[in-house]
């Protein structure tokens, strides 16, 4: 791919699915690709998709939470909705445009201790990895082909 590709991620809060997303893509594409992530309001990168992002070796944390932009529609040659309420409130989008829709379940809505939460943010993390991986094959998009069966590298807590 020789052309500059621009893929936006949008959810509601754009803290976590979202910003899950956009590290990922960002992470494993080998194209020239420009990724962003934008949500209706901003609620900040919850530290939780951070620290399960971390056990991947993707670092998130430096990542902004921004409101969406009509500007951002327009620049984007994809768009991804990661939530139904992000997917309801998407704009008519010019021609040209690609659009998936992704209905993720939040995992801040897991309710229980901190490793159950966690698990719910692993479950999100691990299959937004296997849709971009699907994106960028179904899109012709080159990713980094040994990450499809990466385990997560886990850090030994002290």
């Amino acid at each position: 791919m020789t052309d500059s590709i621009n893929i936006l991620f949008v959810c509601t809060e754009n803290a976590c699915r979202s910003q899950i997303a956009e590290g990922w893509a960002s992470t494993l594409h080998r194209d020239n690709i420009a990724v962003k992530s934008a949500g209706i309001v901003a609620n900040g990168v919850n530290g939780s998709a951070v620290v399960v992002m971390k056990e991947c070796a993707v670092d998130i944390s430096r990542q902004s939470s921004d409101v969406i932009k009509a500007e951002d529609f327009e620049q984007a040659d994809i768009i991804v909705t990661v939530c139904e309420q992000a997917d309801r409130r998407c704009p008519p989008l010019p021609a040209g445009k690609i659009k998936y829709h992704w209905p993720i379940k939040n995992p801040v809505s897991q309710v229980g201790d901190n490793e159950r939460s966690l698990e719910a943010f692993r479950r999100c993390r691990d299959e937004l990895k296997k849709r971009i991986i699907t994106l960028f094959q179904m899109e012709g998009i080159c990713y980094d082909a040994s990450a499809e069966h990466a385990a997560p590298v886990l850090e030994k807590m002290v």
